[in-house]
């Protein structure tokens, strides 16, 4: 909110001076709230010293509406606002020192929403705010009266020019002693105030965090360091008097000497670190721009290589896909091409086995096979069962005496069995084979053996003819004779 400009009635220069200034919303607000708040602590305090027991409504205990305005309600009746109980002396004392405590905390207020006001302006604020109706509209007349008596509007009449000096005096008599005071306090302001401005400035406070990191690192390294020497000092001096003190030199030099040394190591390095770590904070904020473009520059460098990478990385990723694409067609094209050939050759396979099956030489082959195996495979099996049984019943002979006879039945049953199957598989591959190969040679030259044989039947009919013709000759000369 925009507050007026507020001229002094005197002819002093500080006097003189206009108190300009904008004070924001929450400021104003936080302002009236402290206000409203003291005034009605001070009522709060008029009623207690009276002994009344007020009954006041919610807000006005809880200090959202105006206790000063409000009506007190006391348990025998009586005056209820506080112009009637600021007639009493001790009212006006009470109301003067809650005044006094409002206007301490509109200057607390001020600071605390700029730290790095000037005395001057903090002056010029609390001036334009203790005399501003936008501000202390709100509270009682009498309450508002009270804070401008404090701080005058004419600013010839106060005590200092500066408004924490001036508050502090005029809660006391402005004698001597409460002016050296006062200067003494405004001195104390200026350190204060300038004291804050140093624990703000970054400077200070790059330079304090290095020198603190600097010592909790290097002072711990520095005591360790140090009790490790102490340690090895200490035991070699202790080595030294052992044999004057029994041996107790050792441990003690032991504790000594590391004590000491730990001591001594987590001070020079803690000094170490808090020297080192400052000159490095108060160089990092001299040349804070140049670190800062140095770290940019590192930072765009990181952010091409990062960028490189990823397009190199895409590159690669879409050329992978390529030849990954060109070898699954290309496996695709093959596995194709093998399917057909496989068909081609299945179907070739089945159209082969097709015709050998179907074909008169396989069934001639096929049945004179199974015939051979029949008929030799059982002359086989038929000569190896006697055979077998021969061997065995010789064989059982040997332990005869032994087994009362039994073992020459049981030989030949075992060697007729051994002989029957050895006997049927030989001769029933014999005969496979034998008959295989004679049906097929058989079937293949089925011409010439069938022109064999129709030439052997004609000879043999020629042959019978010819007896027939000699017969009946004979018959005849028989017959004449």
């Amino acid at each position: 909110m925009s507050m007026s400009t507020v001229a002094t009635e005197t002819g002093s220069s500080w006097a003189q001076r206009p108190a300009e200034y904008d004070l924001s919303m929450e400021l104003v607000a936080r302002l009236k709230r402290n206000v409203s708040g003291t005034e009605a602590e001070a009522l709060e305090a008029i009623r207690t010293t009276k002994g009344a027991q007020p009954t006041a409504t919610a807000d006005v205990a809880a200090g959202n509406a105006n206790p000063l305005r409000a009506k007190a309600h006391y348990n025998g009746g009586g005056r209820g606002d506080l112009a009637a109980e600021g007639e009493d002396i001790e009212a006006q004392v009470l109301l003067h020192k809650h005044a006094q405590s409002a206007t301490q905390n509109i200057v607390t207020i001020v600071k605390e929403f700029n730290p790095e006001v000037s005395q001057e302006k903090l002056s010029d604020y609390v001036h334009g705010v203790v005399h501003s109706d936008d501000v202390l509209g709100h509270v009682s007349a009498e309450f508002r009266e009270t804070l401008r008596a404090i701080v005058p509007k004419d600013r010839a009449e106060w005590i200092s020019p500066d408004i924490e000096a001036h508050v502090a005096a005029k809660t006391r008599d402005p004698s001597r002693a409460q002016k050296v005071l006062a200067l003494a306090t405004t001195h104390a302001s200026a350190f204060k105030s300038q004291s804050a401005l140093l624990l703000k400035h970054p400077r200070f406070q790059t330079v304090a965090l290095g020198s603190g990191g600097g010592a909790v690192i290097l002072g711990p390294t520095g005591g360790f360091i140090g009790f490790v020497g102490g340690l090895v000092v200490g035991t070699a001096s202790g080595l030294v008097l052992a044999p004057f003190t029994f041996g107790l030199s050792i441990p003690c030099g032991v504790v000594v000497g590391g004590g000491v040394g730990a001591c001594a190591g987590a001070a020079i390095g803690g000094g170490s670190g808090l020297v080192a770590g400052g000159s490095a904070g108060h160089v990092a904020h001299i040349y804070r721009a140049e670190i800062k473009g140095g770290l940019l520059h590192i930072h765009a460098k990181a952010g091409d290589s990062i960028v490189y990478c990823q397009v190199t990385a895409s590159q690669m990723v879409a050329d992978t896909k390529t030849k990954a694409l060109a070898l699954t067609n290309q496996g695709f094209a093959r596995a194709s091409t093998a399917r057909g050939q496989t068909s081609s050759k299945a179907i070739e396979l089945g159209l082969g086995a097709h015709k050998v099956l179907t074909h008169p030489k396989f069934h001639v082959t096929a049945a004179s096979a199974a015939g051979g195996a029949v008929a030799v495979g059982a002359g086989g099996a038929a000569a190896g069962c006697a055979t077998g049984g021969a061997i065995g019943a010789a064989v059982g002979l040997v332990p005869a005496l032994f087994t009362f006879g039994l073992s020459i039945p049981i030989g030949a049953a075992i060697g007729g069995g051994a002989g029957l199957c050895l006997g049927a598989a030989a001769g029933g591959t014999a005969g496979a084979v034998g008959g295989g190969a004679t049906g097929y040679n058989a079937h293949t030259y089925r011409n010439e053996i069938k022109s064999s044989a129709q030439g052997a039947w004609a000879k043999a009919g020629s042959c019978a003819g010819f007896l027939v013709d000699a017969a009946g000759l004979t018959k005849a000369k028989a017959k004449i004779w």
